[in-house]
């Protein structure tokens, strides 16, 4: 090559000798134009290799390398490769398989100072070369005392005699390329010479996992080196992991300021929430924007988890819960219709999740976790069992609870282990028993319980809770809170099955949709307190009747639409009476509507129709009063930092007389559901020293309430 190191042309560039190519670049074009060789001179914009420490142009220069031939073996590496499980396919039958189909001999010599030195010895004087594969080759072969340094410059100044000519032998001025450092970690990673018993047990590994720039770096290396030492592949399923950019989807550089440093995230957002948020966004192979407001959304999750851990430690600690004394196994006879419904569900998300995990669709397994610590454990279950455990009374009913409590918590905190380890680690050692095994990371993965699993009633319960949010969104439209009663809800299932899912549950959907009472129908009923209006068709009855169509026309608005209806049905037709004598009209000339009294809020979905009676008693509102009134004190409480166990005296002043009597008719709910001594305090009256107050607006209403601690208040708060 005519042009050096430092990308000068040295004697061989002739005239050009001692310029920099890239100053010999204009003169070459220049002695092309006097030569009138030069067919066309353009600038064109391209990218182009610089030095990434001082951004100096590079070139590449032609130089002596040593190589690993890849001919020989090309055909076994894909085959090889065909055996090998990929995540996602085509990163191994296209991405892997199309670098395999093209590769080219691989140049395994860097000419540097720092790496694993090339151990090849050359004669200087006859070229013969000899490959050293040992420190004790080496030291038999200088006859000097042991080596003990093998990297440069030390191993440099190791030289032997040829043993052809009797010339002098020294080292190649190589060190290998770092991939054949990371090509052989199957074989190094366990001490293989060493070892050989273990690397055969451990050999093929199970699986590997990189980014997915991988297919052409580490996969690569390993199948090559694997393939010459061993003849296969020295893994069994590789998982592609894609990059992680900015929030605007750009490749993070110090350059660009736009770097995020793990340890800087760890510390800002925590280790576990990090964690994640980046394997829940998006299939692992998939190239994700790190958009930090993000995280704020699994750290939400992560709340709802902590305080249904701590809803359950509160409580169990209070009725002195013993998990080895009250187990599961003891209290089967005594499980509601919930508890069994949570314990199918969370084995139910064991199978789910241990399926995804095994496809590598990790997030989709994340994201079945926390749907299930959300919307089923703690908006569904944790609902359903507060009012259990809220009583004084220690009935089997409330340990069958707490045990169900404890095997759910149990299972969900292991399933998170891997992804969260820190969290369900902590959470773990608060709840576990002395049976328990010491961390939550030597527990064995779950797999499911078939003691506790019903399809049918998952079935079951699927269906009702598509009730229950139709029935929510009825209420919502009107105009009633769930925590205002409302008198009835009637559901009219639309199947068989829909009716024996609604009925399974039904004191599940009274109690969540807040009603006195609810009412569910045979299948295919129709609502009975609808009205029928029935019209004419004006563009059939006009033409037939002319002038006497207005006849007709007050005749429907001052009959009974259901009768007229009914008369329909039956007789196909209607017969009116007209100015000249009675008509028979056929049914063409109708249609007939259905009309909902405004008291009733409809809805509906592939389920049932669902009916919400709005119309308002004293007894509801009162109800309702008492429970804005309840959601303020509990407000108040946690305000100040009382512990929603211990005793509080409350006194409420207000100038609306109506709300100050509802809420006196509902004073023992009131204090059974705040643990308050409640009093009512005149308008003129100053409340007494001690008490905290705060002013509220309830619809509309102002009322002043105050909280202090009793007096004699010996509840422990738990650690």
């Amino acid at each position: 090559c005519p042009v050096n190191q430092s990308g000068y042309f040295t004697s061989e560039g002739g005239k050009y000798a001692g310029l920099s190519v890239w100053d010999a670049s204009e003169k070459v074009v220049k002695d092309l134009q006097n030569k009138q060789l030069l067919v066309k001179q353009s600038e064109i914009l391209h990218t182009y290799p610089h030095c990434w420490r001082c951004g100096s142009k590079l070139i590449y220069l032609a130089s002596v390398q040593w190589f690993l031939k890849v001919d020989r073996i090309k055909e076994r590496m894909i085959e090889e490769n065909k055996s090998v499980k990929w995540w996602p396919e085509w990163a191994g039958s296209n991405r892997f398989g199309d670098w395999l189909a093209n590769a080219q001999d691989w140049c395994i010599s860097r000419s540097k100072v720092w790496g694993t030195p090339l151990n090849v010895w050359k004669c200087e004087s006859c070229d013969n070369k000899r490959v050293l594969g040992s420190m004790q080759e080496l030291e038999d072969a200088i006859e000097k005392p042991p080596v003990k340094r093998l990297h440069r410059p030390w191993i440099d100044m190791y030289v032997f005699k040829c043993n052809s000519c009797g010339g002098m032998m020294k080292r190649v001025p190589f060190v290998l390329d770092t991939w054949l450092d990371s090509g052989v970690a199957f074989y190094a990673s366990v001490d293989a010479l060493r070892n050989s018993e273990l690397f055969q047990k451990l050999f093929p590994y199970d699986f590997i996992t990189e980014a997915i720039d991988q297919t052409r770096g580490w996969f690569y290396t390993l199948l090559f080196t694997s393939t010459i030492l061993m003849g296969k592949a020295p893994f069994k399923s590789v998982l592609n992991q894609g990059h992680v950019l900015d929030e605007f989807g750009k490749k993070m550089s110090k350059s660009r300021g736009n770097v995020v440093w793990a340890m800087d995230a760890f510390q800002r957002y925590g280790v576990d929430p990090l964690r994640i948020y980046l394997v829940k966004k998006a299939e692992p192979w998939s190239t994700i924007n790190f958009v930090p407001s993000e995280i704020d959304e699994t750290v939400e999750d992560l709340n709802i988890l902590w305080n249904v851990f701590l809803f359950t430690l509160t409580y169990q600690e209070l009725d002195r819960y013993d998990p080895a004394k009250h187990n599961l196994e003891n209290y089967l006879n005594y499980l509601r219709l919930e508890d069994k419904w949570i314990l199918s569900r969370v084995n139910d998300v064991v199978s789910k999740v241990t399926a995804l995990l095994e496809e590598m669709e990790i997030h989709r397994a994340v994201r079945e976790i926390l749907s299930f610590v959300v919307d089923d454990l703690s908006r569904t279950y944790l609902r359903s069992v507060r009012r259990i455990v809220w009583t004084d009374a220690e009935t089997p009913e409330k340990y069958a609870a707490y045990a169900c409590l404890n095997y759910v918590l149990k299972r969900t905190f292991v399933l998170l282990a891997p992804i969260a380890p820190h969290l369900a680690e902590y959470l773990y050692q608060r709840i576990k028993s002395p049976a328990d095994k010491e961390s939550i990371h030597f527990e064995k993965w779950p797999s499911m319980d078939t003691r506790f699993y019903d399809q049918t009633l998952l079935s079951r319960m699927n269906v009702a809770r598509d009730v229950l949010t139709t029935v929510l969104a009825a209420r919502q439209r009107g105009g009633r809170k769930l925590r205002s009663p409302v008198s009835r809800i009637i559901l009219i299932p639309k199947t068989l099955e829909a009716y024996e899912s609604l009925k399974t549950f039904e004191t599940f959907l009274k109690e969540s949709t807040n009603t006195e009472t609810i009412v569910i129908t045979e299948p295919g009923s129709q609502f009975e307190e609808a009205n029928w209006v029935v019209e004419a068709e004006l563009s059939q009855a006009g033409p037939l009747l002319g002038k006497q169509l207005p006849h007709l026309l007050n005749y429907l608005k001052n009959s009974d639409g259901n009768q007229l209806r009914q008369e329909l049905e039956t007789k196909n037709g209607l017969t009116v009476a007209f100015p000249d004598g009675e008509k028979f009209l056929p049914k063409s000339l109708f249609k007939v509507k259905r009309v909902i009294p405004e008291r009733y809020s409809q809805g509906e979905n592939v389920h049932a129709e669902v009916y919400v009676d709005l119309a308002v008693s004293e007894e509801l509102e009162a109800i309702s009063a008492a429970k804005e009134l309840i959601r303020r004190i509990q407000v108040m409480r946690k305000e100040q930092n009382l512990n929603l166990l211990e005793k509080i005296e409350c006194v409420v002043q207000t100038e609306d007389e109506t709300f100050k009597h509802f809420c006196a008719m509902k004073r023992k709910f009131i204090e059974s559901e705040t643990r308050a001594e409640l009093k009512f305090l005149g308008l003129n009256e100053v409340f007494p020293d001690g008490y905290v107050v705060k002013s509220w607006d309830i619809d509309g209403v102002a009322v002043k309430i105050g909280l202090r601690r009793t007096a004699n208040n010996t509840y422990n708060i738990p650690d």
